[in-house]
């Protein structure tokens, strides 16, 4: 979820499931047919996932554990005051 949050996804939890179950997905695959193309093509599926994700709105980039990336780390509560 870190990845989805940094993105700054507006739901960075479901977007972290998201990339988590494609990843998933895409390690038994390619175990299982012994091709590491599968990797390949998820990193560019999660590419566009992480590029269609609907975004925060703007000024607003606080992760799920409510830090503001934008301002070196602060607490929500504290940026802008």
């Amino acid at each position: 979820m870190a990845t989805a949050a940094e993105a700054g996804a507006a739901d960075p939890e479901i977007l972290g499931r998201q990339l988590a179950v494609l990843y998933e997905v895409a390690t038994a695959l390619a175990a299982s047919s012994n091709d590491a193309e599968a990797l390949t093509d998820a990193w560019r599926a999660a590419e566009t996932l992480l590029g269609a994700a609907p975004k925060t709105a703007p000024g607003v980039s606080a992760g799920v554990d409510g830090v503001d990336r934008r301002s070196g780390g602060a607490p929500v509560s504290e940026v802008g005051s």
